[in-house]
């Protein structure tokens, strides 16, 4: 299951990366893209066990923070 998140966030990650509408600024050396992608890969997960409909909140602190 570990090599599955680990091939997962190294996608997200490069989607992140290669992504040119990312803004430069959007992730300061406290708050790097590994970082992000972490975070947002375990509330990919943590929601629907939570019962939320959808990502909706999600989708709109990543549209928020990667493009400033």
């Amino acid at each position: 299951m570990e090599r599955s998140f680990a091939h997962m966030k190294a996608g997200m990650l490069e989607v992140l990366m290669n992504d040119p509408s990312v803004e430069d600024n959007a992730f300061p050396p406290s708050f790097s893209r590994e970082d992000f992608v972490g975070f947002v890969l375990d509330h990919m997960l943590v929601l629907p066990v939570q019962g939320q409909p959808n990502c909706g909140i999600l989708l709109e602190i990543i549209r928020g923070s990667t493009y400033v």
